[in-house]
């Protein structure tokens, strides 16, 4: 899914973009459209070292999450379970009091 054509075409469409050129990731895109970026904490832990902590998990699970999210909220098809994006972006800032270090090298 390329996020930021996505949330590039949304925000043209609420009229709060013009032809600027602003990089959107996932964090620039969840910042634009619900006000909170992505927590990136735990990017740079030690994804290698198994098993993976229940916050890695809960990270990586929440990019899928919030991809959904986005989706929803740009006028795509609502899913049933849908995880409101506002609790999953809280759930990964609070992720950010127990993370991890960079990977050695």
């Amino acid at each position: 899914v390329d996020v930021e054509a996505m949330a590039k075409h949304y925000m043209r469409l609420q009229g709060r973009l013009g032809n600027e050129k602003i990089p959107l990731g996932l964090s620039g895109a969840c910042r634009a459209i619900f006000g909170l970026p992505l927590n990136k904490d735990l990017q740079t832990s030690n994804w290698m070292l198994r098993p993976l902590t229940e916050d890695q998990i809960r990270y990586a699970a929440s990019d899928a999450a919030l991809l959904v999210s986005l989706y929803v909220r740009m006028g795509g098809a609502p899913f049933a379970a849908v995880v409101p994006a506002r609790e999953v972006l809280n759930d990964t800032r609070a992720e950010s009091d127990h993370a991890q270090g960079p990977l050695p090298g």
